[in-house]
């Protein structure tokens, strides 16, 4: 099955890049001993390529043979894998893994864009499931591998997975989606601009995903001191509600793909903003444990739902030609919400603490999201993704 080589190339990169980050920390910290900022390093390394990278690579993936694009980001991180095991210093190690994510981020929108030519439009959803729930299993693996195997092992074990995946992926259809590939880089980059800029269904879950998905992640980045503050629990009780949400996200991807024909992608995404909302302002009122661990469910729902429907509006409106342009677009714009998010609510809950905090954040995800529903039933032919791309065919 074609598709089934695009979900192991998603494993491949989603083990590479939480097997690279988890034995890089545990060097940092264990071997080395260096101090916390030059471990949140790692994550702001991570983060860059999406942010900054993700619409470039989104234009290349829609110029060049998809396949092999992926193939060559395949075989470029084998070699960076191996790396970590003679590079030694601070800086070119920050390097190479800069280098992992950014061969990642050049992944990642040629295999979106791959999905549409071999996924039929009315299963796009049903594949973005598959891809999110594979992808997600992959935190936990590289916590149970380092636990159980050495740092030398794992790291060997990335680069063979990378290379077997490379072969693999040789087995996709060549892809030649541009019919000029004289025209300049910047112009496609442009056209894709255009599209992404104009459409009003693409501006409407670009949007609404970013606020959703920014504000629930930095939930998990609050959630111990959510626990510790407001709950007076411990630590054992942040790992319960981290697995909870984990679970959530996995049973929503579950559902979302059993029930994908009754599902309209806009309205189920939009409808996640007053959910979630509802689960912040009953973490504030309640303060109980039983409603922590549902409103924790509730969450990880609320994140399969909205990455999966938001990437799947994309690929339905972009088609097998601007795919990869609009997905990098989408990318870069949910990441910077994320950082945004994260360092706004960081901020502020020093100031206001985290249950004036959550209070707040559920008050305005119920708000905007009721606004979101009433736009989006009174303009219902502007906001359908379907009566979008006909209307851009024509």
């Amino acid at each position: 099955m074609k598709f089934g080589r695009l979900v192991l190339g998603n494993i491949s990169v989603s083990l590479g890049w939480w097997f690279s980050f988890v034995t890089l920390s545990s060097r940092f910290v264990f071997e080395d001993g260096i101090s916390a900022l030059p471990v949140a390093g790692i994550t702001i390394i991570g983060l860059l390529p999406t942010v900054v990278v993700s619409p470039l690579s989104g234009v290349l993936a829609d110029r060049v043979d998809r396949r092999q694009l992926m193939v060559v980001t395949q075989v470029l991180s084998a070699v960076v894998a191996a790396s970590f095991l003679v590079l030694e210093s601070l800086p070119t190690l920050y390097l190479a893994f800069f280098c992992l994510a950014l061969f990642a981020e050049v992944f990642k929108p040629a295999q979106r864009a791959m999905v549409t030519e071999l996924v039929a439009s009315s299963r796009l959803l049903r594949a973005n499931v598959v891809l999110k729930l594979t992808s997600m299993v992959a935190p936990g693996i590289a916590g149970v591998a380092l636990a159980a195997f050495s740092r030398e092992l794992l790291l060997g074990t990335v680069a063979a997975l990378y290379v077997g995946t490379a072969i693999v992926l040789l087995g996709l259809p060549t892809s030649t989606v541009d019919a000029d590939p004289s025209t300049r880089f910047s112009a496609g980059f442009l056209n894709g601009l255009r599209q992404f800029s104009t459409a009003p269904v693409l501006l409407l879950v670009t949007a609404v995903s970013t606020l959703g998905y920014g504000t629930i992640d930095a939930y998990k980045t609050l959630l111990p001191l959510y626990v510790r503050d407001v709950l007076l629990l411990d630590q054992a009780t942040y790992g319960v509600l981290t697995a909870v949400t984990s679970f959530g996200a996995v049973a929503g991807g579950l559902a979302m793909s059993h029930y994908e024909e009754s599902i309209t992608e806009t309205v189920a995404l939009t409808l996640t903003l007053p959910v979630a909302g509802a689960s912040f302002l009953a973490l504030v009122v309640a303060q109980t444990l039983p409603v922590a661990v549902a409103a924790s469910a509730v969450l990880g729902i609320a994140v399969a739902i909205v990455v999966s429907c938001g990437t799947t509006v994309v690929q339905r409106y972009g088609g097998t030609e601007f795919t990869g342009r609009l997905i990098g677009l989408y990318r870069s714009i949910n990441k910077i919400g994320q950082i945004v998010a994260m360092a706004v609510m960081g901020a502020l809950s020093s100031a206001t603490g985290i249950a004036r905090l959550f209070f707040g954040a559920g008050t305005v995800l119920v708000a905007t999201g009721l606004v979101a529903l009433v736009v989006i039933y009174r303009q219902q032919g502007v906001f359908d993704v379907d009566s979008a791309v006909t209307q851009n065919a024509d």
